[in-house]
C-alpha cells in the first residue's frame, strides 16, 4: 500500500467524504430527471352522495412549472375533474376510488386524461395518474347524503 495516504489520514477521510458527496448529487439529480412537469393547483368543487348515484366534479387553476427547459418556464393552468357517470355504485361511504377524467388547459395547449380515478380520503385526493394530492381545507363527511362543498390546494407531478 501507498504509505502516503496511510500517514496522512486527513486525505482518506476527504476522499470519504468527497466520495459521498457525488453519490448523494448523483443520487438527487436522477430522481428530479423523473419529474418534468409540477403542477401547483387550488381546487373548489362538490361531491356528491345520493341513493342513487355518487359523483365528484371540481375546478382547479394553477401553475405548471416545467423542468425539461433550461430556464425553468412556468405556464398558468386550469382544468376540470368529473368522476366518469355511472361507473360508481351507491354506497354509504363517499371515501374511495372514483374512475373520473381529468382536462388540463394550459397557454397554448390543452389534454385529457379519461382513464385515471381519484381516490377520496377525508382530508386529500390523489390521482392515479399523477403521483401528489390535493389538501382539503375542510375534512369530508363520509356519510352525510346530499352535495358537500370542498376547497384545497396541491401539488401533482407528471
Amino acid at each position: 500500500m501507498d504509505s502516503t495516504i496511510l500517514s496522512k489520514p486527513g486525505k482518506l477521510t476527504r476522499g470519504v467524504f468527497f466520495a459521498v458527496g457525488l453519490i448523494s448529487v448523483i443520487a438527487i439529480t436522477a430522481l428530479a430527471e423523473e419529474d418534468q412537469f409540477a403542477y401547483f393547483l387550488t381546487v373548489s368543487g362538490r361531491i356528491n352522495n345520493n341513493s342513487e348515484r355518487q359523483n365528484i366534479g371540481a375546478s382547479f387553476r394553477g401553475i405548471e412549472i416545467d423542468k425539461t427547459s433550461a430556464p425553468t418556464e412556468k405556464y398558468s393552468v386550469s382544468g376540470l375533474l368529473g368522476s366518469v357517470p355511472g361507473t360508481r355504485l351507491a354506497e354509504p361511504s363517499i371515501l374511495g376510488y372514483y374512475p373520473a377524467k381529468v382536462v388540463l388547459h394550459r397557454e397554448g395547449a390543452s389534454g385529457s386524461e379519461d382513464r385515471t380515478y381519484v381516490k377520496v380520503r377525508r382530508r386529500f385526493f390523489n390521482f392515479g395518474v399523477y403521483s401528489g394530492y390535493i389538501r382539503l381545507k375542510k375534512t369530508l363527511k363520509p356519510y352525510q347524503p346530499g352535495r358537500q362543498r370542498f376547497r384545497g390546494r396541491g401539488v401533482l407531478r407528471n
